[in-house]
């Protein structure tokens, strides 16, 4: 958001508005979420990735290696459990129950994120897929996941963005290599 404004994650989101400066940890961050994770991995359930919202740093989205994914609003008060987060997982019907390695929200509509699975389809037959989309309504009042895959092998990919300088085009960041897509709201898009 700006320089003194970061983020960090354990099982919470941590916020500095300090840029992490000060004499104890207590002036350097504040915790502004309870646990994120579904914690069914005992003491290795932990937010795998957070991130802002290039268009609002009020907001971010988190992932975790549980198969978890969050929206928090109201980031930045930095006052402690300032913000108001908001499970999208949607109990796995459509976001595998597989960690999630990376997340982002889309440049232009901070409610409108993205999530990077890894694992494979064999674990999960039900839900396959490793790139997934998610459209929530204003405060993620209802949201909608799409499986957003495609023609990707079926393999981990670890990290997701999206192109701020050209609408539609999404990176994927997999095992295998990097892979692109001119066209996200294709269905299916072509990588």
């Amino acid at each position: 958001a700006t320089c003194d404004h970061m983020v960090a994650g354990s099982y919470r989101v941590w916020e500095s508005r300090n840029g992490a400066i000060g004499a104890s940890a207590a002036a350097r961050w504040t915790a502004v979420s309870g646990d994120l994770t579904k914690n069914t991995l005992g003491n290795r359930s932990f937010i795998n990735q957070l991130s802002y919202a290039v268009s609002d740093p009020t907001v971010a989205i988190v992932g975790t290696n549980d198969g978890n994914v969050q929206f928090g609003f109201g980031l930045g008060a930095g006052t402690p459990m300032s913000a108001t987060w908001v499970d999208v997982t949607g109990a796995n019907a459509v976001l595998p129950n597989r960690p999630v390695l990376d997340v982002t929200t889309d440049p232009w509509t901070p409610t409108v994120g993205y999530a990077a699975v890894g694992g494979f389809a064999a674990n999960t037959p039900a839900t396959p897929g490793h790139v997934f989309r998610v459209v929530c309504s204003a405060g993620c009042a209802s949201f909608l996941w799409e499986d957003k895959s495609g023609n990707l092998p079926d393999i981990p990919i670890d990290s997701i963005l999206v192109n701020p300088n050209l609408p539609g085009q999404v990176f994927a960041g997999s095992d295998w290599g990097l892979y692109f897509t001119d066209d996200i709201e294709a269905s299916p898009p072509v990588w």
